[in-house]
């Protein structure tokens, strides 16, 4: 199976996926847009952003080839009309895709984690009556225009703000602008805490409550509570079980992601 398929039903479907999902990020933008801010919008604003990545994540899976958007790649596609059919779930499109070694994000970061993150949100939204709160739903839409923007240019030659109208794109681009000031000033925040460290010494974390790589400690401060430089989180800093190095948890990223690689190995889904 090629990954960059030239078939024309693949690159008609990935088009109508990533119209669709244009137009279900532009019905989240507008319930932010709205002087009505009530739960109920908050609430909209992210089921229609979930559904919109979901949907960018399947056009990019249809333009390798359309047989990977379905659950069962052994489909007959000539009588799905006649047989059960359903497409693959969210994670199975990140896995899929991870696979095909598809780029998430410029920088090397996680946004695999960001995408499942987001996921769990909108489940406690949807399942447990979570309420949601202004300013988290801000935030996590700065990280999805950040997310979109090079996800689209780079794997579906094409642009976020085409498909999200240019009024929708310059008022989430301001979330955006708002969140990547604040990482730069967390960043400053790190340098003058740790000022006189070696950068290889100090230990970055990911954060499970705000899906944000902000908890900064060294080995040296074991024992410690310390906070998430994002969402003010604490934590206790303390041994690795695996590892016995420092960190927030049982165990480390380095030995959580070996451990995972291990325990539940990538499958094609």
């Amino acid at each position: 199976m090629s990954f960059e398929s030239e078939n024309k039903e693949g690159r008609e479907l990935s088009d109508k996926l990533l119209m669709s999902a244009g137009s279900s990020l532009n019905r989240a933008v507008r319930e932010l847009m709205s002087k009505k801010r009530d739960d109920y919008y908050l609430n909209a604003c992210i089921q229609h952003t979930f559904h919109s990545l979901a949907l960018i994540l399947k056009a990019k899976l249809a333009l390798i080839h359309p047989i990977l958007i379905h659950h069962d790649i052994n489909i007959n596609l000539s009588k799905k009309e006649e047989e059960e059919y359903r497409t693959v779930s969210f994670d199975v499109s990140i896995t899929r895709l991870q696979n095909c070694k598809i780029s998430f994000s410029e920088k090397d970061e996680n946004n695999e984690s960001f995408l499942t993150k987001l996921k769990e949100y909108r489940n406690q939204i949807e399942h447990y009556f979570f309420v949601p709160v202004e300013k988290d739903v801000e935030e996590k839409l700065a990280k999805v225009f950040i997310f979109a923007q090079y996800f689209i240019r780079e794997n579906l030659n094409n642009s976020l703000q085409r498909l999200l109208g240019t009024e929708e794109f310059i008022f989430l681009r301001e979330f955006a602008h708002d969140y990547e000031r604040k990482i730069k000033e967390i960043e400053s925040k790190v340098r003058d805490r740790f000022q006189g460290v070696d950068t290889e010494n100090i230990i970055r974390e990911f954060c499970p409550k705000c899906g944000e790589n902000c908890y900064y400690f060294t080995e040296e401060m074991k024992g410690e509570k310390t906070t998430c430089y994002f969402c003010g989180r604490t934590g206790t800093i303390d041994d690795c079980h695996q590892c016995k190095g420092a960190t927030i948890g049982d165990m480390c990223g380095d030995c959580w992601k070996e451990y995972f690689e291990v325990e539940f190995p990538r499958k094609s889904g």
